[in-house]
């Protein structure tokens, strides 16, 4: 017997609907079962691509795999039916619980699809200016404060010396601090992007050095925020 497919659907970053190929929009339309990361955010999506209001579904748990959605998951896979995963926004198992997911239906031999999506990584270093041969996504920083200063140093060291781009994400109600932490701590030389609020309209991509950062200081309080931290190319 065949077994389904696990099929990774992208989902919008703004509130724009995600632009998608026609012959993936129908796969992502066919799927009966999915799961999410969030239903707040991920069943409007699916909605809008199969038609359903309120599919069969199960919430992936961050802090792991919960025992019976992994048991029903791999039921309905081995029953030759296909599973769609959604994340609140982006690419699934990116920077993302799905992941664990993922890394069970290959361990199951079973077929991973992902489809065309947007990435908010790939689009923050594209429109950087920033190196795209060396990068490294390190996703949260460290919580601890003094710990982080230390990594914010190491980084600063690291990215003069190699020119590899660090790129991080944040909380929005901690941005504020840790741009403090980055004017502090860096070299005044490096180069830093933010990408804020990308693909919602008040979208703004902008590089420049911490030094010219510091100067004049951005309000970034509530705001979805990509740092992407380099060397002047």
């Amino acid at each position: 017997m065949n077994t389904g497919r696990l099929v990774l659907v992208p989902s919008p970053l703004g509130p724009e609907p995600g632009l998608m190929p026609p012959e993936h929009r129908a796969l992502a339309a066919s799927i009966e079962f999915w799961v999410v990361e969030n239903p707040g955010p991920c069943l409007p999506v699916v909605a809008k691509l199969t038609g359903i209001r309120n599919p069969e579904h199960w919430v992936l748990e961050r802090g792991g795999l919960d025992m019976h959605l992994l048991q029903d998951f791999r039921k309905v896979l081995m029953s030759g039916k296909d599973v769609g995963l959604i994340c609140d926004a982006g690419l699934p198992a990116v920077a993302d619980p799905g992941q664990k997911l993922v890394a069970a239906a290959q361990s199951w031999n079973v077929e991973v699809v992902p489809l065309v999506g947007p990435s908010s990584i790939m689009l923050g270093l594209m429109a950087s200016g920033l190196s795209g041969q060396h990068f490294r996504f390190l996703g949260y920083l460290e919580k601890h404060p003094e710990k982080r200063k230390k990594q914010l140093i190491s980084l600063s060291k690291h990215l003069m010396q190699t020119g590899e781009t660090q790129i991080f994400i944040e909380t929005p109600y901690r941005n504020q601090h840790l741009m403090q932490e980055l004017v502090a701590s860096g070299d005044p030389n490096s180069m830093l992007c933010l990408a804020q609020q990308l693909q919602y309209p008040n979208q703004s991509i902008k590089t420049q050095s911490l030094a010219q950062w510091k100067k004049q200081m951005p309000v970034l309080k509530k705001q979805e925020v990509l740092f992407l931290w380099g060397k002047k190319t």
